[in-house]
């Protein structure tokens, strides 16, 4: 009889290809976590230029930049304008026509309040109901979102960190990884009453014109990223600004994930307070210039530069080789 040698495997030589799969398997996994990283940080940046040209179009139809924020409850003060009403509006909302959300725009009722936040309430009066644009607010629009940051990026149109408010609000906005540059007053009205010198591009019921950036367009930072999750305070609705949600604050430096009085709240991703500029991008975050251009600013930029490039017209400018 002739017997026949069936050829295989060996138990041995299984395994030793199993593991030399596994072994490609770990040198090809980080490889394709970073070409999807810079998938996302490449979306990022889209959406940032989107929002540069969104801001250009605005100015080239008004003669104006768009407001940071328009009418806020929270700030104290008289308001230069006692009799208008609150409308806790973020800025980002009179940008829609120009990132094709024409349709959501005509559905926004500009004559009422974004959001029901109120704090010394004797500034402004509330007038109205936020839930009239409660379907605007609750529309989750990509080009306000950055693909890397996987936060929660939901939060209520009023915030209970706010004193006066006991409940949060029945209306839930989607929030924006991008926000405009604006110094972090606590006080209404403050870009209106702030000499030139000392104002960023944006603040409530800002007016900023290109003339008045005598410091350059292509120096002056516009536009931000911030993280959904932060410890005091909370991100910031696209369409509404609730509690201490004022704008991205550049000189608090970048990617600081500590609140100085609290060591503990320490947790990458998650950034210490509010008006903090960050991303998870790592080593830094991107950021819209008065230009339109978008650039990567590190996480290791000395405040004085970030202070510099910050504001329109202190007359400090800076060379992009410091950041």
């Amino acid at each position: 009889m002739i017997r026949v040698r069936r050829s295989g495997f060996t138990l041995i030589e299984l395994l030793v290809v199993i593991a030399i799969i596994a072994v490609l398997i770990a040198l090809l996994l980080p490889a394709v976590q970073a070409a999807r990283e810079a998938a996302r940080r490449s979306q990022c940046v889209n959406n940032l230029k989107q929002l540069g040209l969104a801001l250009h179009n605005y100015e080239s139809t008004n003669s104006v930049l768009c407001m940071g924020g328009a009418n806020l409850g929270w700030c104290s003060g008289t308001p230069v304008n006692p009799t208008q009403g609150i409308m806790n509006l973020n800025g980002l909302t009179t940008l829609l026509p120009y990132v094709e959300q024409a349709a959501l725009y005509s559905a926004t009722n500009f004559s009422l309040p974004m959001s029901d936040v109120v704090w010394n309430s004797g500034a402004r009066p509330l007038i109205g109901s936020p839930l009239a644009n409660s379907t605007v607010v609750s529309t989750k629009l990509s080009v306000f979102l950055c693909p890397t940051d996987n936060g929660t990026n939901t939060v209520y149109a009023s915030n209970p960190y706010c004193p006066d408010i006991t409940q949060p609000s029945a209306v839930i906005g989607y929030k924006t990884s991008y926000d405009f540059t604006a110094y972090p007053a606590l006080s209404v009205d403050f870009w209106r009453t702030e000499s030139t010198q000392n104002r960023m591009m944006f603040g409530e019921n800002s007016s900023t014109t290109l003339a008045m950036i005598s410091d350059g367009t292509s120096n002056t930072i516009a536009m931000m990223e911030k993280t959904f999750n932060v410890y005091n305070g909370d991100g910031t609705g696209w369409a509404f600004r609730g509690w201490v949600q004022t704008g991205v604050y550049p000189p608090y430096g970048i990617n600081n994930w500590t609140y100085p009085s609290t060591p503990t709240s320490t947790l990458v991703g998650r950034l210490g307070s509010w008006a903090w500029p960050g991303s998870l991008h790592s080593g830094g975050c991107n950021a819209l210039f008065a230009d339109g251009s978008v650039r990567f600013i590190k996480q290791s930029t000395s405040t004085p530069v970030l202070t510099a490039i910050s504001f329109i017209s202190d007359g400090n400018v800076i060379s992009s080789d410091s950041y």
